[in-house]
Formats: C-alpha cells, sequence, structure tokens
C-alpha cells in the first residue's frame, strides 16, 4: 500500500499522540487514514484530545485508583 504525503503525515501526527489514545480511538483514526479520510481522521483526532484535555488530573486520578 502506498500512502499519500497527507496519509504519511497524519500517520506520523497518529504515533505521535498514540501513548494519549485507548488502543480503540488509535484503531479507529488510523483505519480513517489507510481509507483515505485523512480530514476525518485529523478532526475525530483534535476532538479526542481536546476532550482528554479538558479532562485532565480528573480523569488520570481516576484511572490510578
Amino acid at each position: 500500500m502506498v500512502l499519500t504525503s497527507v496519509q504519511k503525515k497524519a500517520m506520523a501526527d497518529l504515533k505521535r499522540n498514540k501513548g494519549r489514545l485507548t488502543v480503540q480511538q488509535y484503531r479507529t483514526v488510523k483505519g480513517q487514514i489507510l481509507a483515505g479520510d485523512t480530514a476525518g481522521a485529523e478532526r475525530g483526532m483534535k476532538k479526542l484530545l481536546d476532550r482528554r484535555s479538558r479532562l485532565g488530573r480528573s480523569e488520570t486520578f481516576a484511572k490510578q485508583t
């Protein structure tokens, strides 16, 4: 499979944020990129990361207990 430059950029961005996403979120966004929906994948990843940053400390604390 040959990736376009836009897809390569999106995959690099996805890999940079891999630790901030759940496995299912990562797989979903990766699937969107590979299917050619890079705009949707970028929008979705931004939405997921924004949501996660808004939760902030409370989510981190909840996972530890």
